[in-house]
């Protein structure tokens, strides 16, 4: 499966993601994703549990003592799933890993700053379209920032609080 992803303008100026799917037929063949992601926690587990199976590979940049070794040991038996130890050098890194061959680069380190400056390395360095880049942010204040000037960002208070009161408003 290929899944494509559309954003809804929401209050606040905040933005969230829905995926929708798309199968994309090129020579009778499903095109899968190839994503790459900077940062391990539990963002980077729930999206390889997500998308193991539509993904042809899940390239993963982060400090590779901080992955458990049970999650490690899984990973490195699975095909599609590469770890590469981040550097002090995220050009590099994001060579190293081909970011440019990419269908979406996400980047949900702990961190807001690198977290931005990684979207901004990929979308000004590596030229990945504004679509293909996103990252968490914490901090709701800089995330509205952001994105007014055109960086995806996924606010994760604002996401907690949209769910809280749209259940509210089901009762």
């Amino acid at each position: 499966m290929y899944y494509s992803f559309k954003h809804e303008f929401l209050i606040n100026n905040s933005y969230t993601y829905q995926m929708t799917e798309e199968k994309l037929q090129q020579n009778h063949e499903i095109k899968k994703l190839r994503i790459v992601i900077l940062g391990y926690n539990n963002f980077t587990t729930s999206i390889i549990q997500k998308f193991h199976e539509e993904s042809s590979s899940v390239s993963i940049i982060c400090d590779l003592e901080k992955i458990p070794p049970v999650h490690k040991k899984n990973f490195l038996n699975q095909n599609n799933i590469n770890l590469h130890q981040i550097t002090n050098s995220l050009i590099n890194d994001f060579s190293n890993v081909r970011i440019k061959e990419s269908d979406l680069f996400l980047a949900v380190t702990d961190s807001d700053l690198l977290n931005l400056m990684a979207i901004q390395i990929s979308q000004n360095i590596f030229h990945i379209p504004k679509n293909k880049a996103m990252c968490i942010i914490s901090n709701e204040d800089l995330a509205k920032i952001y994105i007014n000037i055109g960086i995806k960002c996924i606010n994760t208070s604002h996401v907690i609080t949209e769910n809280i009161s749209n259940e509210l408003n089901r009762q």
